[in-house]
This record gives C-alpha cells, structure tokens and sequence, in this order.
C-alpha cells in the first residue's frame, strides 16, 4: 500500500489516499530511524 500502485477508479484512490496517509506517516518515521541506526552503526 505504501509503493503507490496505481489505482484506476480515481474515487478509490482518493479515499486510499486519505485513509493511508497516517500510517504511511507512521512506517516513514520507522524507516528514518532504521536507516539513522543503521548509517550511526556503520560510522563506528
């Protein structure tokens, strides 16, 4: 859900869009933190 497949029915997508938009908010936030942790690792 959170590639941005596309989706033909323009409703559809509008109503995805907006029920996605807080948990792909919440997995960016957890990706920031995978890649911080991972790039402070690797600088040690």
């Amino acid at each position: 859900m959170a590639l941005a497949h596309t989706i033909d029915d323009k409703v559809e997508a509008a109503y995805r869009r907006g029920d996605m938009f807080e948990k792909r908010r919440l997995l960016m936030d957890d990706w920031e933190r995978f890649c911080l942790t991972v790039r402070a690792a690797d600088s040690t």
